[in-house]
């Protein structure tokens, strides 16, 4: 049975349509800022859509929305995810590649093309972008200075004075080891430490 409401015309209080809806026009939903939510079930009675409007939430796949859009399910792109008002700050993903770009430049590439050709790369658009990786005690503690094309492991904060510089603490964080350690898997050989 086909249900028809003519464009100007309202409900007020609950539309219960068993089957078809059809709209020419404009569509609004509560119209009246009242607290009826709106609910959509497939044919099987599971949940599709739930606009909470008290909560000013809407849930796909939930009736129940905790975020402002919350996706109980798996979620498709063809392409792009991104941040609003900000065209050039977004996820990417293609076929078998990932990447995140903030304000232009491509920082996190993961591309797999079969063993071999597959990587993940950090600064792929190759910006004077550094780069740092943090422990418990160390805010450097390997730290890539893009600009001067050198790279510290250790406690240096400032820029590497080499292309490779290793440095560690007196007292704290990365101290009270050997500096650098070269050690074969071969028991025979020796062992060197450089403190």
């Amino acid at each position: 049975e086909r249900q028809v409401i003519e464009v100007d015309e309202s409900v007020v209080g609950n539309l219960f349509v068993p089957n078809k809806l059809f709209v020419t026009g404009t569509a609004t939903f509560n119209a009246t800022q009242g607290s009826g939510d709106v609910n959509v079930l497939s044919a099987t009675g599971s949940q599709l859509f739930y606009a909470d409007v008290s909560a000013d939430k809407v849930g796909i796949g939930t009736a129940s929305p905790t975020y402002e859009l919350d996706v109980v399910g798996n979620i498709g792109l063809s392409r792009y995810l991104y941040h609003n008002d900000d065209a050039d700050t977004f996820i990417s993903f293609e076929d078998d590649l990932v990447s995140i770009t903030a304000g232009s430049w491509e920082l996190l590439r993961i591309y797999e093309a079969g063993a071999g050709s597959s990587y993940v790369s950090i600064n792929e658009s190759g910006e004077d972008c550094d780069f740092r990786v943090e422990s418990a005690d160390e805010t450097h503690m390997i730290f890539v200075d893009a600009g001067n094309n050198r790279v510290s492991i250790g406690d240096s904060t400032d820029a590497p004075a080499a292309t490779l510089e290793v440095t560690n603490n007196a007292s704290a964080g990365a101290f009270n080891v050997p500096l650098v350690r070269l050690e074969s898997n071969d028991v025979d050989q020796a062992t060197l430490d450089i403190n």
